[in-house]
């Protein structure tokens, strides 16, 4: 699968979530739904899916509470995957 292009001159994004499929994720769910598992994978450290939500925001299609705490989350996952040990190995090869 392709990288999708996020930039909101592409055609991707439309000024209100599309009733049918995601335009984003290019999965047949709604644009909450997708958003809803943007969310749950940056919680969980992953950066093109934070993108995402990011772009979400923009689009009114997330919170500001939501992102907010998203973000707080991906900061969180980031920092328990950092170790003195993950360092050196990184240095190592």
């Amino acid at each position: 699968m392709n990288k999708l292009d996020m930039s909101d001159d592409d055609g991707l994004f439309k000024e209100s979530p599309p009733k049918e499929d995601c335009s984003i994720c290019m999965l047949p769910m709604p644009v909450g739904r997708a958003m809803k598992h943007f969310m749950i994978a940056a919680k969980s450290g992953l950066d093109d899916s934070l993108k995402n939500v990011g772009h979400g925001y923009k689009q009114k299609w997330v919170t500001k509470d939501e992102y907010a705490s998203t973000l707080r989350a991906h900061q969180r996952s980031r920092d328990e995957m950092k170790s003195e040990q993950r360092t050196k190995a990184a240095s190592a090869s």
